[in-house]
C-alpha cells in the first residue's frame, strides 16, 4: 500500500437540496443529529487509527477532503474530529472544507482557519443570478463576491467550482463568469458542464424532454473559452476540468487521477486500497445517514483493514477484474498532464502498449506523445477523453 494517501470525510448535510445534485445528502436533519453525526464520525476515526496502515507511523497522510453535502455548515463542532486527524497528517497536509457561499462570513471562515483547514473550495457555480435560480443555489452574485473576499482574507489556498452547460447560459454570461475567477486571487478552479442525472429533479426533467439538451458544439465552445482564458492568466491545466496557478495543483484530486489510496468515511462515499503489485480493492458505504458509524468495531489490537471495514459495514467490490481496473486508469489518466504509466500498466496487467494505427497517427501528429514509459495525451484533446481512452484499451496488448 502506498506510504502517502488521501482521507475523503463526508458530510451529508445540506440547508435546501439543489435540484441537480446526485450527491449523499439530507436537508431533513438539523442540530443534535449532526452533532451525533459527526460523534460517530470522530469514533469510526479513533478507531480506525488503530489499524493499519493508518496505524503505521511510516505511513503519512498528504490529504484530508470534506466534501457533502455542505460540510460549511458544521462549524464549531469539527473541534474533536479535527484533534482526531491531527496524529495522521503528514508536513503540509492539504485539508480542504468544501463551502456554499451563503455560510462564508468573515466569522465562520476564520474559524475554519483556526480548525486546521487549509483550503477552501467554493461552490459558487456561476455569478449570473439567472443561472443560480436555474440550478436552485440559494446564493448570487452579491453573496459570492462577499463569500470570496471573507475567503481569501484567511485563506491562501481557495478553489472555485463553476458549473456551465445549464439552460438559458449565453456565452456572454459565461465569459463574463471566466474573466471575474482569472482576476480574482483564487488559487485553483474546477469547471464541470452540467450533468443530468436521473434521480435529480433536472435530471428527471431533461428526460422527459422539458429541458432541452444543450449541443455538444455549444458545450465544447463554453470548455475552449474557459481553457483559453485560465491559461491566459497564468493557471495551469491539470485535468479536464481543472486548473491551478503554479505550485496550487489539489493534491488530493492527484490521489483519484493516479491511482493512489484514498479511505473514506461516511454513507456513501467510496474509497480504494492501492497496491504496489496488483489492482486495488474497491469499497462503498451504504447511503444510510443514521446506519453510518452505529456498530464500530473497538478491539485495540491493529488488524487487517479490510476486515474493519466490513464490520464498519462496508460493501467491497469482490468482482472487480484487472479489465475494470484499466479502463479506471486510462480513463483518469489520460485526462491529466500527468497521463498513464504503460510500465505499471504492464506489471498488473501484462498488457504492452502496440499502437493501433489511429494511435500512431496521433503519436505522429502529436496529439499523442510518449515521454519514456508515460504516454501522454495533449489537452486540446482531452475533452475527446472517452473516444482516446477506448483507442489506448485497444492498444494494450498481452
Amino acid at each position: 500500500m502506498s506510504r502517502q494517501f488521501g482521507i475523503y470525510i463526508h458530510i451529508p448535510f445540506c440547508a435546501a437540496v439543489c435540484h441537480y445534485c446526485d450527491f449523499i445528502k439530507s436537508a431533513q436533519y438539523h442540530g443534535q443529529f449532526q452533532q451525533a453525526y459527526l460523534r460517530r464520525l470522530t469514533s469510526v476515526l479513533t478507531a480506525a487509527k488503530k489499524r493499519h496502515p493508518l496505524s503505521d507511523p511510516e505511513n503519512r497522510v498528504t490529504s484530508i477532503f470534506f466534501g457533502g453535502g455542505t460540510p460549511s455548515l458544521l462549524g464549531d463542532f469539527y473541534a474533536p474530529l479535527m484533534h482526531t486527524l491531527t496524529s495522521l497528517q503528514s508536513e503540509g497536509c492539504e485539508i480542504t472544507l468544501e463551502a456554499n457561499p451563503m455560510d462564508c462570513t468573515k466569522e465562520a471562515v476564520k474559524k475554519w482557519k483556526s480548525l486546521g483547514f487549509n483550503r477552501l473550495s467554493l461552490g459558487i457555480q456561476t455569478l449570473d443570478n439567472h443561472g443560480l435560480a436555474f440550478l436552485t443555489r440559494d446564493h448570487r452574485e452579491r453573496d459570492i463576491r462577499i463569500a470570496l473576499t471573507n475567503a481569501l482574507e484567511y485563506f491562501e489556498n481557495v478553489n472555485i467550482d463553476l458549473i456551465y452547460g445549464w439552460q438559458g447560459q449565453s456565452l456572454k454570461s459565461w465569459i463574463k463568469d471566466l474573466n471575474w475567477v482569472t482576476q480574482s486571487n483564487i488559487t485553483h478552479v474546477s469547471a464541470y458542464h452540467l450533468t443530468f442525472e436521473p434521480r435529480t429533479v433536472i435530471g428527471r426533467r431533461y428526460f422527459r424532454g422539458i429541458i432541452p439538451k444543450v449541443r455538444d458544439e455549444a458545450l465544447e465552445e463554453f470548455y475552449r473559452h474557459a481553457k483559453e482564458q485560465f491559461e491566459a492568466f497564468g493557471f495551469q491545466h491539470d485535468e479536464i476540468s481543472n486548473w491551478s496557478r503554479p505550485n496550487w495543483s489539489c493534491q488530493h484530486n492527484w490521489i483519484y487521477w493516479q491511482d493512489k489510496t484514498f479511505i473514506s468515511f461516511g454513507p456513501g462515499s467510496h474509497g480504494y486500497l492501492s497496491e504496489a503489485d496488483t489492482i486495488g480493492t474497491r469499497y462503498f458505504f451504504s447511503p444510510h445517514i443514521p446506519r453510518f458509524g452505529k456498530h464500530i468495531p473497538l478491539e485495540d489490537t491493529e488488524g487487517d483493514f479490510l476486515s474493519f471495514l466490513k464490520q464498519l459495514g462496508a460493501k467491497i467490490e469482490s468482482s472487480r477484474s484487472v479489465d475494470d481496473w484499466l479502463a479506471e486508469y486510462i480513463g483518469s489518466g489520460l485526462r491529466t498532464k500527468k497521463g498513464i504509466c504503460l510500465s505499471r500498466v504492464a506489471t498488473l496487467s501484462d498488457r504492452h502498449f502496440n499502437p493501433t494505427g489511429l494511435m500512431k497517427r496521433a503519436l505522429d501528429e502529436g496529439l499523442l506523445s510518449q515521454k519514456g514509459s508515460r504516454l501522454l495525451l495533449h489537452d486540446n484533446e482531452w475533452f475527446r477523453e472517452t473516444a482516446w481512452s477506448l483507442e489506448a484499451l485497444r492498444s494494450l496488448q498481452r
